[in-house]
């Protein structure tokens, strides 16, 4: 499922943007498809007044999000197969924003990306 806004405003973004926000995008959705088990995945993106919102939500197997606290902890030293999660936010702290990972055995994955609108794009 697709959410998105039916009209957006000129927002241009540099190169360096375009390609860590795809980057992160892609391994999202590659997460979903290669460990969730997922039946139903939803993208959305929204537009607040200082960020642009994307987030992706699926109804898959979820994972210990201890294991995701204990990474953060450890400098970011990953385990397991925790790369791509710790990947997701270098790129976007690389761009100025943040991605927020909640989860739950059982009960799904949400994604968040977070990328703030600066004041002269708008």
């Amino acid at each position: 499922r697709l959410d998105f806004p039916a009209q957006l405003p000129v927002w241009p973004v540099t190169a360096e943007v375009r390609h860590n926000l795809f980057l992160a995008f892609k391994e999202a959705l590659h997460n979903v498809l290669k460990h969730s088990e997922a039946t139903e995945v939803r993208v959305s993106f929204a537009l607040e007044p200082a960020a642009v919102v994307v987030n992706i939500t699926d109804n898959g197997r979820g994972f210990d999000a201890a294991l995701l606290a204990e990474t953060a902890l450890n400098g970011g030293q990953p385990r397991l197969r925790l790369n791509g999660l710790v990947n997701m936010r270098k790129r976007l702290q690389e761009i100025g924003g943040r991605c927020e990972i909640q989860t739950e055995r059982g009960r799904g994955t949400q994604v968040t990306f977070f990328l703030p609108v600066k004041e002269a794009a708008k």
